[in-house]
């Protein structure tokens, strides 16, 4: 054999070595109005941007203009967790996503992926009631990864879990620590001012109506982060039983080209008003204009997706209790229907387990 061709293999060994790009596949980042994607190895994911290992230097894409990212090869893990989710089978998510992020602490998978395993896995707790476990990882993904590109979904579950753990004023302190923190981080003005409602949704009570109003009025420019604060606002009026306001928060904003969960939960909000009014007066009026809503909602958002899971199977529950009260054979058996579908698509969660249970008391 040749002397050359160990030699060759020496050098071309070394040669791979000293470009370890070449030989790994590559991430890439699809931004709006590029035709041709950006490629290279995520190295981090912020709230302000995607950074990414090109030869030779690190870019940053901006988030606002990424469309989509496409991963090479991902653990399989991490897409079997998205296919749990997607199918409503949070308890069977959170087990991989626990899996994951030990995974990612042992080197095992790319670190980039750990931010994304301790949010799904935050959320997917959270709805599965277990909120201190939800709280505490919510803490760590903000401990370990602090500009994290789930910043302001994360922040609010973190308020939401402490809050359902009958932990008010920790929940409180939790809100003041996270605005400071936009503050201190460089949060675009949008950002921040949506951060702001995390102290009103902190108290949790008829009080906090007027810090929204005053959120909602600092944030015109911001037609998004305006609905979130009318929402908040009436539903702080209707604990306090002041529906006529409450219904004047919420009604512009399921008129309003805004996200479909958004104009979901002001449908939520207003059956929660007509349901109210139908509590004080016994007006059936009250409970068909309720179940309009909720079935607005239902249509308006169908079946939860995994981001923002939540209003969906809510509704099913609302509009189906509006479909018992107001009786009939017809109107019961709508009743089991939307039940049955609640049942079966959040079987593992508390709305399908109250599913369960009205169908049993229907027998």
């Amino acid at each position: 054999m040749s002397r050359t061709l160990p030699a060759l293999a020496l050098f071309f060994g070394f040669a791979l070595a000293a470009i370890p790009a070449l030989a790994e596949p590559l991430d890439r980042v699809w931004e709006r109005g590029v035709p041709a994607p950006r490629e290279g190895r995520i190295v981090e994911e912020t709230f302000a941007e995607v950074r990414m290992e090109v030869p030779g230097a690190i870019l940053g894409v901006p988030l606002d203009r990424v469309e989509r990212i496409e991963w090479a090869g991902p653990p399989a893990s991490f897409a079997k967790a998205l296919e749990f989710e997607a199918a409503g089978r949070w308890q069977a998510a959170l087990e991989v996503w626990r899996k994951l992020d030990g995974a990612c602490r042992a080197g095992q998978a790319r670190a980039v992926f750990r931010p994304h395993a301790l949010w799904h896995a935050a959320r997917a707790a959270n709805l599965l009631e277990l909120h201190a476990e939800a709280a505490e990882t919510a803490r760590t993904l903000f401990r370990d990864f602090p500009a994290t590109g789930h910043w302001l979904p994360a922040a609010f579950l973190w308020v939401d879990a402490t809050l359902a753990g009958g932990k008010r004023e920790a929940a409180q302190a939790v809100a003041r620590e996270r605005i400071e923190a936009a503050r201190s981080l460089g949060l675009t003005e949008e950002l921040r001012l949506e951060a702001e409602l995390l102290e009103p949704r902190a108290r949790a009570g008829p009080e906090a109506a007027a810090e929204y109003r005053l959120v909602a009025r600092r944030a015109a420019r911001f037609p998004r982060v305006v609905a979130l604060a009318k929402l908040g606002q009436a539903r702080a009026l209707l604990l306090a039983g002041r529906l006529d306001e409450a219904e004047a928060a919420a009604a512009p904003v399921a008129e309003q080209p805004l996200p479909p969960l958004l104009i979901a939960e002001a449908h939520a909000t207003l059956a929660e008003i007509d349901l109210a009014r139908h509590a004080r007066d016994r007006n059936p009026d009250r409970l068909r204009a309720a179940l309009l809503h909720f079935l607005r909602g239902v249509v308006q958002y169908p079946p939860d997706q995994p981001s923002e899971p939540g209003r969906h199977g809510q509704s099913l529950l609302g509009a189906g209790w509006c479909f018992e009260q107001l009786g009939g054979a017809p109107c019961r058996e709508h009743a089991r229907r939307l039940y049955a579908q609640a049942s079966e698509r959040y079987a593992d969660r508390a709305v399908g387990k109250e599913a369960d249970r009205r169908l049993e008391g229907m027998r």
